[in-house]
């Protein structure tokens, strides 16, 4: 796997981020989106699943876990943060969605063992009140959004 780390100034950016992503996907990847609280991974799943092509509302699966979208491909959105075991992960059913779905799967690093191995994983700190450091683990494509991020 290859790494790129990147700063974000703002949600902009953030939004920019995942347009860019969003035009090297197929449609069947496992996209991990990990980090702190509130670091941006429903915003940046958000910015990604819209550039898509869907045009409708992306709420934030927290509480129900798991949102379907049919965008330019079909994509399922899981946040795993409320979940306590692996039990809990495996009531899902996500086998269904397996290789026909993109998965963009929040707090994924809480159960690393059970899922299936990612295709590439986004890790979001906070660096200041606006900022993040953005750590992009995945495929060579990765290293172009370096040139599509101001300040990078």
């Amino acid at each position: 796997m290859y790494k790129v780390e990147l700063i974000m100034n703002n949600q902009e950016e953030t939004s920019r981020l995942g347009n860019k992503i969003a035009d090297y996907l197929q449609g069947q990847e496992i996209i991990f989106l990990q980090g702190q609280l509130g670091a941006g991974k429903t915003f940046l799943a958000r910015a990604l699943i819209q550039a898509l092509g869907y045009e409708g509302e992306v709420l934030s699966p927290s509480f129900i876990l798991q949102n379907e979208y049919r965008a330019r491909f079909r994509v399922l959105h899981l946040d795993l943060y409320r979940l306590e075991e692996e039990a809990e992960i495996e009531e899902l059913g996500l086998e269904e969605y397996r290789g026909e779905y993109l998965w963009l799967i929040e707090w994924a690093d809480r159960f690393p063992t059970y899922l299936p191995p990612p295709d590439l994983i986004i890790s979001l700190y906070f660096v200041g009140e606006k900022e993040r450091r953005v750590v992009l683990e995945g495929p060579p494509w990765i290293r172009r959004l370096k040139n599509h991020v101001p300040g990078n």
